[in-house]
């Protein structure tokens, strides 16, 4: 009888333990990242995987361009494929040979980026400039990524996409996943790079409305991140 109580006292302890596990590692992976907004760019095809395609311009690194059809696949970041509107067969294009480009009304950059769980490789990944100008202070990427759907993985729905938004100021070599250790405590470390516009800084560091984020924060935390940015590099102006 005791044997049988342990036995199930220790199944029990397990089962818990590992619910638990799971749960803490689902709320790490909700924490991780700020949420991307909805995105009506993404498309998805017959496999569920997910890309963006439509009439753009590609900005090579040579300082040429071409107009044509761009299909970026968000499970490669690193590369597009490109359909010149002059040459009969699209063709794989690597990020190296790219400056950026624009679909859609977007401008996507090729940006060197600090490793992270979202990192591909030491290539650059295409991001979605949110700020104005390459030459802005504080400038902020937007990255879409796709990754395996875990809950889904073997259904119609296999994938999911990510979304991180990515810091790069104007002496960082590499932009920074907006989750990483350079902005905890957010407060401090913000202020602290935005210190030379006085006004704004000061917001932050108090954790004025509408310049702090929190742990649930969502897209609420996109929204300050993105003011913070816009109003740094209209600092001075």
């Amino acid at each position: 009888m005791n044997i049988k109580k342990t036995t199930l006292f220790l199944l029990t302890s397990l089962l818990i333990g590992t619910t638990c596990t799971y749960a803490q590692t689902k709320l790490l992976d909700k924490l991780k990242k700020f949420a991307g907004p909805s995105d009506e760019l993404i498309k998805m095809d017959a496999y569920g995987n997910y890309f963006l395609e439509d009439n753009g311009t590609v900005f090579f690194a040579d300082n040429t361009q071409q107009n044509g059809v761009i299909h970026f696949s968000l499970n490669e970041p690193t590369k597009i494929l490109f359909h010149p509107a002059d040459k009969m067969k699209p063709e794989i294009v690597k990020s190296k040979l790219i400056h950026h480009f624009v679909l859609a009304g977007k401008t996507f950059y090729a940006v060197t980026f600090k490793e992270s769980s979202l990192a591909i490789g030491k290539e650059k990944s295409f991001m979605e400039m949110v700020n104005t100008d390459i030459n802005d202070k504080f400038k902020l990427y937007y990255l879409r990524q796709q990754n395996i759907n875990r809950e889904k993985q073997f259904q119609n729905t296999p994938f999911i996409v990510d979304h991180a938004y990515f810091v790069q100021f104007q002496d960082w070599e590499k932009a920074h996943d907006s989750q990483d250790l350079n902005f905890i405590p957010f407060a401090k470390k913000m202020s602290e790079y935005v210190k030379d516009c006085t006004e704004l800084s000061k917001k932050i560091s108090a954790k004025e409305d509408g310049y702090k984020v929190s742990m649930f924060g969502g897209n609420a935390n996109n929204e300050v991140l993105i003011r913070i940015m816009q109003e740094y590099n209209a600092c001075g102006k």
